[in-house]
């Protein structure tokens, strides 16, 4: 699909095929395993890409992966990102469904990984303080240049600024349970049960991780070289969009 498109303008042009090549892979991988609309595997494709060129950017995307109903394969999304994007040292994703206030914001300061939260619908009906921590903490941490939270720190309450900067993706029931603020940061993705003549694969994590490691092996080596290319780009945006959209 990716291919067919950049055959189309820019054929033989080398890191443009090679890119697009690679997010095919990248959308055959997540079709393997997960039930979306292509545009939803679009967009998940894509949005993997740019986590692993993140510092190209001043701005990253959320991704608000939502369903009506329990069992509808939300973290099975945050699984198969996980998996694309995490080498094994559990430091460049960080999936997560339980955390407190200060790992949040210490660990997205000292690492930035890509933050893939779960059960966010019970992170903010629970408790109120970390749910205010949340709340700040993702709409300060989409923009690299604002994306700080204040913590007291030491016996003696010192202030210190951490940085929230970082790739994220959320996962919970019911958009109601997100916050306006976040919601308007974020792409949605809808998800629902599968039905009976819906097939995926079962995730097995070691025939997975054997399929996906030389993927993300190779869009590691692709971006190494484009990130300045990637920094000086200023791609046109439709009619209409402005601001935060």
């Amino acid at each position: 699909m990716f291919t067919a498109e950049i055959d189309k303008g820019l054929a033989g042009i080398g890191a443009q095929r090679e890119l697009a090549q690679l997010l095919d892979e990248v959308r055959a991988f997540i079709k393997r395993y997960l039930v979306l609309r292509d545009d939803e595997v679009n967009i998940l494709t894509v949005w993997t890409v740019h986590t692993f060129c993140i510092e190209a950017f001043d701005y990253t995307p959320y991704l608000a992966i939502t369903s009506a109903t329990p069992s509808a394969g939300k973290t099975r999304v945050l699984e198969v990102l996980d998996l694309l994007i995490d080498d094994g040292t559990h430091e460049k994703s960080w999936l997560t469904a339980s955390t407190t206030k200060a790992v949040l914001v210490r660990k997205i300061d000292a690492l930035q990984p890509v933050l893939l939260l779960d059960e966010t619908d019970g992170a903010f009906r629970g408790n109120q303080e970390y749910a205010e921590a949340l709340r700040s903490i993702l709409n300060s941490g989409y923009s690299r240049r604002s994306g700080t939270a204040s913590l007291c720190i030491g016996p003696q309450h010192d202030w210190k600024d951490f940085k929230t900067f970082c790739p994220k993706a959320f996962a919970g029931i019911g958009r109601k349970n997100l916050p306006d603020t976040v919601l308007s940061r974020s792409i949605p993705i809808e998800m629902k049960r599968k039905r009976r003549d819906e097939r995926v694969e079962k995730l097995r994590y070691r025939e997975a991780e054997e399929i996906v490691t030389p993927i993300r092996e190779r869009i590691e080596a692709w971006v190494t070289p484009q990130i300045s290319a990637l920094q000086a780009a200023r791609p046109a945006l439709p009619p209409g969009l402005e601001g935060r959209a």
